[in-house]
């Protein structure tokens, strides 16, 4: 700190972390309503969607609660450069926390879709393959003597 903090600051900090606390809890509980709602819907996208706001959402309202507490504090230059760079280090996981989350959903919701499911494996696979198999063909006639 750069000196003597006085009460001012302690209670503008102590506001912006409690509004970023406040935050979180009720984004925490709009997106948990909103992914409810996202699983009553046909498609998936809403649901994988909503769960990655309900993920990250929160955290990052607490970080933002946070960072105007430390803004609001005198704190020297090296303070505030290395909470800064804590924050959105705190920032950059939970992103790619829900980022995989998101990734890992969408594989998943994929692999369970109504085709995969009637025809016993995964319909690009099979897809694929036939692909595959035509160019192999495609090939042998290509590899095959001339009649001469």
């Amino acid at each position: 700190m750069t000196g003597a903090v006085s009460s001012h600051a302690w209670i503008v900090a102590a506001s912006y972390l409690a509004a970023g606390v406040v935050g979180a809890i009720a984004l925490r509980v709009l997106f948990t309503r909103v992914q409810r709602r996202a699983e009553r819907s046909r498609w998936r996208g809403n649901d994988i969607l909503a769960t990655f706001l309900r993920t990250v959402a929160p955290w990052i309202a607490g970080v933002a609660g946070a960072w105007g507490a430390a803004l609001a504090l005198p704190l020297t230059s090296t303070w505030r450069h290395d909470l800064d760079h804590a924050l959105v280090a705190v920032i950059v996981v939970v992103a790619s926390a829900g980022t995989a989350k998101v990734a890992g959903e969408t594989v998943r919701a994929r692999a369970n879709s109504h085709a995969a499911l009637r025809r016993g494996r995964h319909p690009d696979a099979r897809a694929h393959g036939k692909v595959q198999r035509l160019r192999h063909f495609q090939h042998q006639l290509q590899r095959r003597p001339a009649d001469g």
